[in-house]
């Protein structure tokens, strides 16, 4: 992205070095602005575009009869109400709800604090003032997992889309979910591993540096990511398709997801593409989803991480009131 003040500059340099080049969105933050105003009730539709405040109510109904007294419900209630979840708000205001949450209900919730950026601030505490700006456009690329060398999907051109990075795990966010996953709290514990990304609407299952390429429990991974997409179809009537990277999108080697079924050993993994469709206009642009769909992406998600959790538990011969309840990581790519 170029600020106003740039235009020119960079448009003369583009031709000054007989380079080519197109202006795709004129202005990144107008869209953003527009996918963030309010719409009526009238103009929601049974896709998943419904009032903030629907899904919540048999949500919070069913964690109210399964765990929380009426004093924690009421607490809940209040910090509900101080938080804005009709507001797209900043990270630091997340980070906070979620602290608050931590302290309420230690035995439930746990902020876990994995490293630090390429800046040098806490990963759980960025302060991030433009919703699709990524701080580091690497860290997908650059972990052990058929990196480099002359894999597909991979580029060595720091210009590329695909560069790889100098090395394997050269930056600080890639480091830090390695060394978390590897430690001693977490290292051959896991039992799934899922990442969220934008956009395309897939449910991505290893191994995506090649096409035709499947780990050997493939059978079972689809599986569960068919069961996984019915109950994420159920809510809202969002449909996702299922494949590996390479054989839905393109090839990409270096990827955490397969990093974490080829090197660390993981049963369930997944890689998904949330909303919108793939086929979105590029002038809309997909990376900037529509304010109205956030919570119920958040909400039809949701249900089909817990089919993945519930074929943990089945896999491991497991109760949901078992004391010894799998461990699922969550990574969000921003």
């Amino acid at each position: 992205m170029v600020p106003p003040s740039m235009h020119r500059i960079v448009e003369d340099l583009f031709t000054g070095e007989n380079l080519t080049f197109a202006i795709t969105i004129p202005d990144v933050m107008n869209n953003a602005r527009l996918k963030d105003d309010p719409i009526l009730d009238e103009e929601a539709d049974q896709r998943g575009i419904l009032p903030h405040f629907r899904p919540y109510v048999s949500i919070d109904a069913k964690l109210a009869e399964n765990h929380f007294s009426a004093e924690s419900q009421n607490k809940i209630g209040l910090l509900k109400a101080k938080y804005r979840f009709g507001d797209y708000g900043s990270y630091k205001e997340m980070i906070k709800f979620m602290r608050t949450i931590e302290f309420y209900y230690p035995n439930f919730t746990k902020i876990i604090r994995i490293g630090m950026t390429h800046e040098g601030s806490p990963i759980e505490d960025d302060i991030f003032r433009v919703r699709l700006w990524r701080k580091n456009r690497s860290p997908q690329k650059c972990v052990r997992s058929l990196w480099g060398g002359r894999q597909t999907g991979s580029s060595t051109n720091p210009c590329s889309n695909l560069y790889q990075g100098e090395k394997v795990f050269s930056e600080p966010e890639s480091r830090a979910v390695r060394d978390f996953l590897m430690s001693k709290e977490m290292k051959n514990k896991l039992d799934a591993f899922i990442t969220l990304h934008t956009y395309a609407q897939l449910w991505i299952h290893p191994y995506s540096h090649e096409t035709e390429t499947y780990p050997m429990d493939y059978i079972e991974l689809k599986r569960t990511a068919k069961r996984a997409i019915d109950k994420l179809k159920s809510v809202y009537g969002t449909q996702y398709k299922i494949g590996t990277g390479a054989d839905t999108l393109a090839p990409a080697s270096g990827g955490s997801d397969d990093w974490a079924k080829g090197v660390l050993g993981v049963k369930y993994v997944y890689l998904v593409e949330l909303r919108p469709e793939l086929e979105c206009d590029i002038v809309s642009n997909g990376f900037i989803l529509n304010k109205y769909e956030l919570i119920p992406t958040a909400v039809e998600t949701w249900e089909a991480v817990q089919v993945v959790m519930t074929s943990v538990l089945r896999a491991k011969r497991l109760s949901e009131g078992d004391s010894r309840l799998p461990s699922l990581f969550m990574r969000k790519q921003l």
